[in-house]
């Protein structure tokens, strides 16, 4: 076992419908440890929106309560919580830097400087911008290139890939959350945080779907060349699969679910 005194936490948090699913992982040197897991029912949450604010803070701080406890300590941690919305959009953007005649090096601080710019761009259109990705590298208007640093070029063109929600969804999430979760977070796509956890890179640019089946819906992401190109929701979960399990064995739904769960 690490030793926790000398430990880096980061604590991972999945919101759903019908579950809240919290890890803490612990770091020391290039040593990871998984130290806590839990899962509670969710509260207070309707197709992906907050319906009862109390009912759904008390959900998050009881897992975080039941993570302390197997922790045996306060949980001071670095946050990365993700959730599911049918609002999730994919959008492009394309930024590009001209220098001139001269041929600049192509270096780090202008690449990142040329991804905010991206983010701020979404951000003006009233969209938040939860995951991007680095679609295609032009170089002087007509060279491709996979990776430009330490190249040199008179332009740069940068054609991004974004998973976006609209600023109003983002913000009551977020805004809840900040209340009871006392350390920083950043907020991801259940969906895309999932897909970028289970691909590998030969499968992203090969050409790849990923189905996720929720609880009030399922959600699918395709990728190709590396990056998505394609995300959309259908309106049929694991609810509706329980009600029919429900249906053919006359049982409750609480049963049903129970018998899914333990038998699959």
């Amino acid at each position: 076992m690490i030793d926790l005194s000398k430990t880096v936490f980061y604590t991972s948090i999945d919101i759903g419908s019908r579950y809240i699913k919290g890890l803490v992982l612990g770091k020391r040197d290039q040593e990871w440890e998984a130290l806590a897991f839990s899962s509670v029912k969710s509260r207070g949450l309707d197709e992906g929106e907050i319906k009862d604010a109390i009912a759904f803070k008390e959900s998050v701080n009881t897992l975080l309560k039941e993570l302390e406890e197997q922790l045996q300590k306060s949980l001071r941690s670095d946050f990365v919580i993700s959730f599911s919305s049918v609002s999730f959009e994919r959008e492009d953007t394309v930024i590009e830097r001209d220098f001139g005649e001269e041929k600049r090096s192509i270096t780090l601080d202008i690449l990142s400087e040329m991804q905010s710019e991206a983010l701020e761009r979404l951000k003006e259109n009233g969209k938040t911008p939860l995951h991007i990705f680095s679609k295609r590298y032009l170089l002087d208007g007509e060279r491709i290139v996979f990776n430009p640093l330490d190249m040199k070029a008179s332009k740069i063109t940068i054609e991004y890939t974004s998973i976006v929600v609209p600023l109003k969804v983002y913000e009551m999430f977020y805004n809840f959350l900040q209340d009871t979760v006392k350390s920083p977070f950043q907020l991801k796509s259940s969906l895309v945080s999932t897909a970028e956890g289970v691909l590998t890179t030969p499968e992203k640019d090969r050409g790849v779907v990923v189905v996720n089946l929720g609880y009030n819906f399922t959600g699918l992401i395709a990728y190709k060349n590396g990056v998505p190109i394609k995300i959309s929701y259908v309106p049929v979960g694991m609810k509706h699969v329980i009600k029919d399990v429900s249906a053919v064995l006359d049982t409750s739904f609480e049963e049903a679910e129970r018998l899914i769960i333990t038998h699959g």
